[in-house]
C-alpha cells in the first residue's frame, strides 16, 4: 500500500533535495554527511489521589543538533572563523532547504543561535573517507517555513 501511495502521489523528499548553509558563510555545505536537529520538552503526569494522572505538567523546551561533514568543508569553516578557531565563532543559525523537484515547493527549517561544543578530528586506520560529526549548541529550532 505505502508502494503504491508512493508511486501515485509521485516523488518524496530525499537528500538529494537538501542544501545546507551556515549563515557565517557564503556557500551551502556540499560535503555533509549526517544532520540531526530536533527540539525535545520536558513533561510528566501530575497525580493526585486515585490511580490515574490528574494533569501533565510541561518543562523547558531543549533544541538539539549534530553534523556531518566532510573533511573539506571542516577546513572551509576553519579558514571562515576567526583566527581558525571553530569554538570562536559568533553564534550563527544553520539553514536546511529541502526543494522538491516535482512541485518546486522549498521548506525551510533553521537551527537558531548555534555554537560548535568541540573542534575534534577523528581518523582511523585504513578510513577510506575523512568525515567528521560535531555536537551543536542551539537556542531554537524554527520548522517548516514554505517558500
Amino acid at each position: 500500500m505505502a508502494l503504491e501511495q508512493s508511486y501515485r502521489n509521485g516523488r518524496a523528499y530525499d537528500a538529494s533535495q537538501l542544501q545546507i548553509f551556515l549563515s557565517f558563510m557564503k556557500t551551502p555545505i556540499v560535503g555533509y554527511k549526517s544532520i540531526d536537529y530536533g527540539t525535545k520538552q520536558e513533561k510528566n503526569k501530575n497525580w493526585g489521589i486515585g490511580t490515574q494522572p490528574t494533569s501533565y505538567g510541561h518543562g523547558q523546551r531543549d533544541a538539539t543538533c549534530t553534523l556531518g561533514i566532510s573533511s573539506e568543508e571542516y577546513r572551509k569553516i576553519v579558514d571562515a572563523s576567526p583566527n581558525g578557531d571553530i569554538l570562536s565563532l559568533p553564534l550563527f543559525d544553520i539553514i536546511v532547504t529541502y526543494n522538491h523537484p516535482e512541485t518546486d515547493k522549498i521548506v525551510t527549517d533553521k537551527v537558531k543561535y548555534c555554537q560548535f561544543m568541540d573542534a575534534m578530528v577523528e581518523t582511523a586506520q585504513n578510513d577510506k573517507e575523512f568525515a567528521l560529526e560535531f555536537e551543536i549548541l542551539c537556542a531554537e529550532i524554527e520548522s517548516g517555513q514554505r517558500g
